[in-house]
């Protein structure tokens, strides 16, 4: 065996040494001064021996008391001395020193130190053993970082300082971006160590956005673990902030980049909020008319047990410089703001409309949500702004208007329907109180009075603006009734429902007089629309007592051609035909409401008279005997005082 191979097996069977390769201690020393050497920018390429093994890479760096390179070991060849007989060795620089030998070789220069670009990546202690890992004054021991998988279930199980010291021991073994051509000569394990760091950083980052997710679930929080999740946060921020910047940012294949875990904190935040309440605030194909109404209640709900939570249990879990509450309740009202501006850009019916004024204006603000007795006074409100801008409200308020008018038309068409079919029923008009009752102008208070005190609760603007649609669409529906009514009689040729329908239509005279009376008890009302709405029953009701009055004459004039002829003084047949029609009239007049009852009377009153003059000056009449003119004069005195008598009662 030759001496030189005596050497190589000497050093691997060297079990005893003290800088044996298999010590965790000694192994990580001489990587970092593997890495200080590299920071010096003197690395060479690695070369292989006979064996076809690689070398391990030498500096070029010239010994200033030997003319040979530093990192160079002498080839070693044997000889014989002719004289003695012995052996010499001849030394030619070939072979590359051992890790050992190497790492003696550096320890005994004190340049080292200086070749580290001043980085001074451990300070050893030999009798103590600790140095300082992180940089933050808080020393460690020195130790080998755990394997990947160690890591990542400190992450799991929570143990973030742990899981971040042994992580940045980890990262300290790849070399920095100062390494010249370290791309060219990167080793697979530097490739496969950068990846572990690029995955165990992922895995801190999932681990962050879970804890934050669940915070909100919990009654009981860990405030350690959570001050120990925001120093980390800034330690990394304050590690990779200059990573950022440097020149080598877009070059370096191995440099780890900042994580961000600020703003990714924040965003989580963020995310967990939307999560949560946007289930409240959608619009679903299939749904009721108040399903939004119940949704926003959960809402309101959930947003005091969130903020709540927040208030009592994460607050004193976060340094006080994160203002953590404040935080919370600005990103409610962002996300909240945001997710109903969403929502008003959908097709909404009146009440969604109405549901999400109420809900923006009266109970966000109020001590529903945000003046809740268990968040103040800590919630600061007025820091807030409205709910919604001022632009969108306004865009609210138009639509909700629009919805109404809409709303109102279509009521207002089935209340017609619901009109015409009694009309085309055979049943009586309903009394109540010995009056023909309808409910119309019931309705119609309601509906105006109802629309009225919503619009209160937002303000006065809205309310005002309503008013005069409300009012518009009962004008309205006041001016169609007496153009149905006398559509439906027209149609009636045989007037076989003419009676029938007059006990209702006179039911509706009744309402109407009852609605302008109840429009003047509604404060809400303007003056204005007051006589509009006046104007607009007066000229319905003249129109009904027309179409009745017309009824009447087509049901008297042919009795009325009857009188004033020469069986007229002996047969009143004629004229008691016409009290008939008058009489079986006033059984409906007399289910009428003042004043309506006084003006219909005094219009077929003011008829009978006139027709019955019509027809004594008409024919001419003229009797020769005395006794006959007698006779006539009497006959038309009792029949005026018979139709004096019956309207007397009328009246």
């Amino acid at each position: 065996m030759e001496n030189g191979d005596k050497v190589h097996n000497v050093r691997k069977d060297n079990t005893n040494s003290p800088l044996k390769a298999t010590s965790p201690v000694k192994d990580e020393r001489f990587s970092l001064i593997r890495r200080s050497l590299r920071l010096g920018g003197h690395e060479t390429p690695k070369s292989k021996d006979k064996r076809g093994k690689e070398a391990d890479p030498v500096s070029p760096t010239k010994d200033p008391n030997e003319d040979k390179e530093v990192g160079q070991i002498p080839k070693a060849t044997t000889a014989k001395d002719s004289g003695t007989g012995t052996q010499s060795v001849n030394i030619k620089p070939n072979f590359s020193f051992s890790r050992t030998s190497l790492l003696e070789s550096t320890r005994k220069k004190s340049e080292v130190k200086d070749k580290c670009n001043g980085l001074n990546l451990i300070q050893e202690d030999d009798s103590s053993g600790k140095s300082d890992v992180h940089g933050h004054g808080a020393t460690v021991e020195v130790v080998a970082p755990l394997s990947v998988m160690e890591i990542h279930e400190l992450i799991r199980e929570n143990m973030l300082s742990k899981a971040f010291q042994h992580l940045r021991l980890l990262e300290k073994e790849i070399p920095t971006a100062g390494s010249t051509d370290v791309n060219e000569t990167a080793s697979t394990e530097i490739m496969r160590k950068w990846k572990d760091v690029q995955l165990l950083y992922h895995n801190f980052t999932e681990q962050i956005q879970s804890i934050v997710t669940d915070s909100l679930n919990s009654s009981e929080t860990n405030a350690e673990l959570f001050h120990s999740m925001m120093d980390i946060i800034e330690e990394e921020e304050n590690i990779h902030s200059v990573n950022e910047e440097t020149e080598y940012a877009s070059t370096y294949e191995f440099l780890v980049k900042p994580q961000k875990w600020k703003c990714l904190w924040e965003k989580t935040i963020q995310k967990n909020i939307q999560q949560r309440i946007q289930k409240y605030i959608i619009l679903q194909e299939e749904r009721t008319e108040s399903q939004l109404a119940v949704n926003l209640g959960y809402l309101r709900k959930q947003v005091v047990t969130d903020i709540s939570t927040v208030k009592n249990n994460l607050q004193k879990c976060y340094p006080e410089k994160y203002r953590i509450l404040d935080m919370y309740v600005k990103h409610f009202h962002e996300i909240i703001s945001s997710n109903l501006r969403e929502l008003l850009e959908k097709q909404m019916e009146y009440n969604e409309l109405y549901a999400v004024l109420d809900w923006a204006v009266n109970t966000y603000p109020s001590e529903e949500v945000l003046r809740h007795e268990d968040l103040q006074p800590d919630v600061n409100v007025e820091n807030l702004g409205q709910l919604l801008d001022q632009t969108t409200m306004d865009k609210l308020k138009n639509d909700y208007c629009e919805a109404v008018q809409r709303k109102i038309r279509k009521w207002m068409d089935n209340l017609i329907k619901l009109e015409q079919n009694k009309w085309s029923s055979e049943n009586s008009p309903e009394i109540l109180n010995n009056y023909y009752h309808s409910p119309l102008h019931i309705d119609v208070q309601m509906m105006i009075g109802q629309h009225m005190k919503n619009a209160e609760k937002i303000d006065n603007h809205l309310r005002n603006k309503l008013c005069i649609i409300c009012m518009e669409e009962a004008k309205h529906f006041v001016s169609r009734i007496p153009n149905i009514v006398e559509d439906w009689a027209m149609n009636d040729v045989a007037g076989q429902n003419i009676s029938r329908l007059l006990g209702h239509l006179l039911a509706i005279i009744n309402s109407f007089q009852d609605l302008k009376s109840g429009l003047t008890q509604l404060d809400n009302l303007h003056l204005t629309n007051h006589e509009e709405m006046e104007r607009a029953v007066d000229d319905a009701l003249e129109s009904f007592n027309k179409l009745i009055l017309s009824q009447f004459k087509v049901k008297t004039q042919i009795h009325f051609e009857k009188l004033m002829t020469r069986l007229w003084i002996s047969d009143s047949e004629g004229f008691e035909e016409i009290m008939t029609v008058i009489n079986e009239l006033s059984l409906h007049i007399k289910k009428m409401k003042q004043p309506a009852k006084s003006n219909l009377v005094q219009l077929i009153h003011y008829h009978i008279v006139k027709e019955y003059i019509v027809q004594v000056m008409k024919k001419k009449k003229s009797y020769k005997k005395s006794i006959t003119c007698e006779k006539a004069a009497k006959r038309i005195l009792e029949q005026s005082d018979a139709i004096k008598e019956i309207f007397n009662g009328l009246c």
